[in-house]
């Protein structure tokens, strides 16, 4: 059966194929044919044409020398003079014989002259002689003789010894005062058609000149030729028309000659014509239907001699396919077309190389990565892992290097907006920002991401001018990553380093620079130089981080003095370094919010932490504090002018913390708690709190979640189990859809970012 498929598929890409090649050359093999028989009938006729107006110009400029001659014979003196004898004069015959014989010497378009004196009666031939007038030779020279006076200039064709010829007629004296008397230049015909016409009786062609009537006057055609054109009305034929004469094709051409009345005609058998153009049209349809024959037999012999590989190698991908995949995956992908089988398995075998391959380059990335990292956390660079990175990048080559830390502001907020893989891609436009950028100067600049809120660089230079033009290149990057970005970098340059150097105490120092902003509030670039400004005029903060007046005054209402205390907290912590300042107002809000746990929940050091990555500068962790004590002293004074509703609350509250690694905790047990009815209690505490039991329940288990995973080394079910949930299942499914990455991601993210801090 496959083989009938196979031999079914053969034959129909073969007939296609076929049918395809004959719609196309067949036709075009006709059209061919077609327009050379067009063509060539056209070059006929203007050949034709071309020929005739050749020809009439010929016998214009033929005849108009014959009547030039024929008027300067009857000017001579000797004819005139002869002409007008009344009687015998030998002398006067003599002198125009001479005059004839020298003139008629160089005209071989004049067979004779033929002068005739009515006055004597008497005509002279200059062939024959003198005669007498009855016996001229001219048959209708009695008639031009005997009757009216001709004109005054004439051609005509006489009979002269039994043969029609053309012969010029000219009467010597004025119409009115004319004596008979003639001058008859007689004309040679052969030699007149044998210059003019160039008649070719072999080739097919006639050209004949007819008078007025009709009738022939030089020239030669085919009698019946001439019998139609002389019955035919010129008014109904065009200048060039085709004819039939006895079974015989002719063009006929024809033109007024410009000599008398005369119509000038060229004829052309078409049958010698016909024949060839039917013979070249056969070769050409031949030529093409042998085209088409060798066409088919170079099908025929492709598609046997491909076609079969390519069978098999379907078969050999479709066996592939279905060993590298699942059962019946094959047959919803791999159709029963042939073509169609290889494209596809070529696509998925080329994905799989894709695969394979950017599995391989990826992994080199992260080896490089790797081999960075650990450079920078260990120091040095030995062994393999130096081997490695030279291979994988030539920053190892050159002599000087310069260690930046890109330290993105607000990134907290950033984090919040973003879940990780944005945060990823957006570092990662980052990089290419400043890759670019820097690669135009012809650096080498490697890039490391700890997976916190900066960004490390380590720069190649090759001479100390480089170092001058880094600060440049970063306010450049700062500025395209605000941009394109809406992000503001702060930077940390380091001097110039020797790549052996200690790149564990460069990048400790360096990051410290990229802190200085968080005090002085300004996102810039900063180098070692102001690390040491900023160390020389630090001090040291007294032991009380949180002055008990500022406690006094916030519990006595008093805004503005407890404003004014924070002011002077936020002079003293300017005097520090980047990490004390921290420090210190971690323990000034931490203090603050314990001392008034009854009106905000207390927060642990590490969320106090957290909380303070979200401002990047020291005024705006202050504005935030000073709204934070605003907020406590309003809400001591409500409590002081509240009632129980607050303090029921409170008690559902502590129940909840206290209870909530209970699972089956619900709205029942709180409202129960505190003595109220389950829908009061529902209704109190979505007033007082702003969100549901449900929700708020959720919400602290999510936190404990998070603290259990950064704080502590418990298993996963472990922490699911004291968190509150009921299955493992369901603790995955809510902490992905609330967080967005799953516990084990989260742990291993957070704990790196607090490793790297």
């Amino acid at each position: 059966m496959r083989k009938y498929i196979q031999a079914e598929a053969y034959l129909h890409v073969f007939l296609v194929l076929v049918i395809l090649f004959s719609m196309t050359v067949i036709p075009f093999s006709f059209y061919l044919s077609n327009q050379y028989s067009k063509y060539a009938s056209q070059e006929l006729e203007r050949n034709d044409r071309y020929k005739l107006e050749q020809t009439k110009e010929n016998l214009v400029f033929t005849f108009d020398r014959l009547k030039r001659v024929t008027l300067s014979l009857y000017e001579e003196p000797e004819i005139r003079t002869w002409v007008q004898l009344r009687e015998e004069d030998p002398f006067a015959l003599n002198g125009m014989v001479q005059l004839l014989k020298k003139r008629l010497v160089n005209e071989p378009f004049i067979e004779s002259v033929v002068v005739y004196n009515a006055n004597l009666g008497r005509v002279f031939d200059y062939d024959t002689g003198m005669l007498p007038a009855y016996e001229m030779l001219i048959d209708g020279m009695e008639e031009l003789v005997q009757g009216d006076s001709p004109n005054y200039f004439r051609m005509t064709k006489l009979l002269f010894q039994g043969q029609k010829g053309l012969a010029i007629l000219l009467p010597f004296g004025l119409e009115k005062d004319r004596s008979k008397s003639f001058l008859v230049i007689r004309l040679n015909s052969d030699a007149i058609q044998k210059s003019m016409l160039q008649l070719n009786k072999d080739s097919g062609v006639f050209i004949h000149v007819a008078d007025g009537n009709g009738e022939p006057i030089i020239g030669q055609s085919d009698e019946g030729l001439l019998h139609q054109l002389s019955e035919q009305d010129k008014t109904q034929r065009k200048e060039t028309f085709r004819t039939s004469v006895q079974d015989s094709q002719w063009i006929v051409s024809y033109d007024l000659a410009g000599v008398e009345d005369w119509t000038i005609y060229y004829s052309a058998r078409m049958d010698d014509w016909f024949r060839k153009v039917e013979s070249f049209k056969h070769k050409i349809l031949y030529s093409f239907l042998g085209l088409l024959l060798s066409l088919i037999v170079i099908l025929f012999w492709n598609a046997r001699s491909y076609h079969r590989p390519v069978s098999q190698l379907a078969r050999q991908i479709s066996s592939m396919v279905e060993m590298a995949t699942e059962s019946g995956w094959r047959r919803r992908l791999l159709p029963k077309n042939e073509v169609h089988q290889i494209q596809q398995g070529f696509g998925i075998l080329s994905e799989r190389i894709e695969q394979l391959s950017q599995s391989v380059q990826d992994g080199r990335l992260r080896q490089k990565e790797d081999d960075l990292r650990e450079w920078v956390n260990e120091g040095k660079l030995e062994g393999p892992a130096r081997k490695r990175l030279q291979e994988a990048s030539t920053i190892l080559d050159y002599t000087s290097i310069v260690v930046a830390v890109c330290r993105i502001d607000s990134y907290m907020a950033l984090s919040e907006k973003y879940d990780f893989s944005s945060r990823k891609t957006l570092k990662g436009t980052i990089v290419n920002i400043a890759c670019e950028t820097v690669g135009h100067k012809a650096w080498k600049v490697e890039s490391i991401d700890f997976g916190g809120n900066h960004l490390v660089f380590i720069i190649g230079v090759s001479a100390e001018g480089d170092k001058k033009e880094l600060p440049h290149c970063f306010e450049e990057i700062n500025d395209r990553v605000h941009k394109w970005l809406k992000l503001n970098l702060t930077v940390g340059l380091s001097e110039l380093q020797k790549p052996d150097c200690d790149m564990k105490a460069v990048y400790d120092k360096v990051f410290q620079l990229a802190t200085l902003s968080f005090i002085d509030g300004k996102s810039r670039i900063y180098q070692e130089s102001d690390y040491e400004n900023e160390a020389k005029s630090s001090i040291p903060l007294p032991d009380n981080t949180i002055p008990p007046e500022l406690i006094d005054s916030i519990r006595l209402g008093q805004t503005d003095k407890a404003k004014r205390l924070l002011d002077e907290a936020a002079n003293r912590l300017r005097q520090m370094s980047y990490d004390e300042c921290k420090l210190q107002l971690t323990f000034l809000i931490y203090h603050l919010y314990k001392a008034f746990g009854k009106v905000m929940n207390s927060s642990s050091m590490n969320g106090i932490r957290s909380e303070l990555d979200r401002f990047n500068t020291l005024d705006e962790a202050m504005d935030k504090l000073k709204e934070d004590t605003e907020v406590i002293i309003g809400s001591l004074y409500e409590r002081r002018l509240g009632d129980k509703r607050d303090e029921r609350v409170e008690e559902m509250l502590q129940y909840l913390r206290l209870n909530i690694h209970n699972p089956m905790l619900t709205i029942d047990e709180m409202a129960n708690h505190v003595s109220l009815s389950v829908n009061y209690a529902r209704t109190l505490f979505k007033e007082r709190t702003g969100i549901t039991v449900a929700g708020y329940i959720l919400n602290e288990r999510i936190q404990l979640v998070k603290y259990l995973l950064v704080q502590t080394d418990k298993t996963i079910a472990e922490i699911a189990a004291q968190s509150g949930f009921q299955s493992r299942s369901t603790f995955f499914t809510v902490f992905k859809k609330e967080v967005g990455v799953t516990p084990s991601d989260y742990r291993s993210n957070l704990k790196g970012a607090i490793m790297n801090e």
